[in-house]
């Protein structure tokens, strides 16, 4: 006898209760997998001519080498794979928790704010005989530095911090994707050029000394542009309009870029020499950003962010204290890897990048313990959300719906 409609769904659902019910035991089986693997320290990767011990940051590297035992494991690492990729991307350590969350759970305790004795016993296994000078570095960093791991073509790996005054800016993409200057003078307007006359002793000046010149003022007339960037191209004028971005911070702008290179910022200074400029070691521009590369300037913001932050009780200054501080006071930390890493370079890029992301998230948010070993505590919700999701994902049906 035929099954009726509602019967067929009914058994339906049961076989796909049964399937998902399956399918997350498989996941939380290959879970606990990995935390066993990484917790006793089984588990390695051979890289280049070494073999590398994982740590516990490295799940996602031991489950993409896993080679899964069945048609439904190799389901159940897909699956996994993706959740603990996202989590990861949001917070350094969020996909070993997940792991732990979904093959039976964790305790954590002792929430703080990271420093540097126990900052260097958490990466002590994660970049080995470099963690000293990594920690070195980035200890002046702050919270907000901007650090990048890149391969180099010379033999000794090399750390070099360097500080910088970033300005948001408009204008000058047609001059270039980017422009880097050296030796370069900066004046700021606070007004709008009109015409080429108000600018044009500083442009003979330009072309006598063939030196290279930015103006950063409010705004700037369609054939002051037009004039420029026509010189520019014609390798006559070395001189790049700049404007300011339309924001409400960009009313202290005309007073902090100032105060750093030492210029006149008042309207009047188009009628300043060339010679009365400062000349900054390096400036780049590139994306909507200029950004100052001068020892000079870098002690005078530093000096003058003091400053600023002593009158961050304002309720005027303090909305744009932080971000003012930010911009004047950037430091940026470059890794270059070189051959001395050997052929292994790789792992060693993506540990300095996993060491990086994980200082900066416990300096500005702190960090947790889960069996003895520091978290930043952004990973605890991000990766119980994302066992929650993946628990939604295995427990969903799909129900046959019949017209009648």
């Amino acid at each position: 006898m035929p099954q009726t409609t509602s019967g067929a769904i009914a058994e339906r659902k049961t076989r796909l209760e049964k399937c998902n019910s399956g399918l997350y035991s498989e996941i939380s089986n290959l879970a606990k997998k990995i935390i066993d693997s990484l917790d006793s320290g089984r588990a390695a990767q051979a890289c280049g001519n070494r073999v590398y011990q994982l740590q516990k940051s490295e799940s996602l590297r031991f489950l993409a080498g896993y080679e899964p035992q069945s048609s439904v494991e190799r389901v159940a690492k897909s699956i996994l794979l993706t959740s603990m990729y996202r989590a990861e991307q949001s917070s350094p350590m969020a996909s070993y928790l997940l792991c732990k969350e979904i093959s039976g759970g964790f305790e954590a305790k002792s929430a703080s704010k990271i420093d540097r004795k126990s900052l260097q016993s958490a990466l002590q296994n994660v970049l080995e005989d470099s963690t000293t000078p990594f920690i070195e570095s980035l200890q002046h960093a702050g919270p907000d530095a901007t650090v990048s791991v890149r391969k180099s073509s010379s033999k000794d790996s090399v750390i070099k911090v360097s500080d910088s005054i970033e300005i948001p800016v408009e204008g000058g993409a047609e001059f270039g994707e980017k422009i880097e200057l050296n030796s370069c003078k900066l004046l700021t307007v606070d007004g709008i050029v009109e015409s080429v006359g108000e600018i044009n002793r500083l442009l003979m000046e330009c072309v006598d000394s063939g030196e290279p010149l930015i103006i950063y003022a409010r705004g700037w007339g369609y054939e002051v542009v037009s004039t420029l960037l026509h010189n520019w191209r014609l390798g006559k004028l070395k001189v790049i309009p700049l404007s300011c971005n339309m924001d409400p911070s960009s009313e202290y702008y005309f007073s902090d870029l100032p105060t750093c290179i030492n210029c006149d910022n008042s309207l009047q200074g188009v009628n300043t020499s060339l010679k009365d400029l400062k000349s900054l070691s390096s400036v780049t521009l590139e994306r909507g950003r200029l950004s100052i590369k001068d020892k000079s300037a870098s002690d005078r913001a530093r000096k003058h962010v003091s400053e600023i932050m002593k009158d961050s009780n304002s309720l005027k200054v303090g909305k744009w204290a932080s971000e003012r501080a930010r911009l004047l006071s950037s430091r940026k930390i470059e890794f270059f890897i070189g051959d001395d890493a050997g052929t292994d370079s790789g792992i060693f890029s993506d540990r300095f990048n996993f060491a990086i992301r994980f200082y900066l998230e416990s300096r500005k948010f702190g960090t947790i313990t889960v069996d003895g070993a520091y978290i930043p505590i952004t990973a605890i919700e991000i990766s119980k959300s994302a066992a929650k999701s993946l628990e939604l994902e295995c427990s969903s049906k799909t129900v046959l719906v019949v017209d009648n």
